[in-house]
């Protein structure tokens, strides 16, 4: 089962975004996390309790990014 954002996110800014390679990741606080969704596919990467420590995921695990992305398409 993969969990999709619902609805539109709202604008980007470098608060509540990140590229990772050809990807843009929005995250935002949701339901007591910090959660993560690639942009174009608006599926959930990751969740966290902590925003840096999700930021830091994020830039050190490029290579699982890209491919549970991939595994959705």
């Amino acid at each position: 089962m993969i969990d999709k954002f619902e609805g539109e996110f709202p604008k980007l800014s470098k608060v509540n975004s990140l590229a990772i390679r050809s990807h843009i990741i929005y995250f935002k606080k949701f339901q007591g996390s910090f959660v993560a969704w690639d942009y174009k596919t608006k599926i959930k990467i990751v969740a966290t309790d902590n925003k840096e420590r999700l930021k830091v995921w994020l830039i050190e695990n490029e290579d699982e990014i890209v491919r549970r992305i991939d595994a959705y398409n």
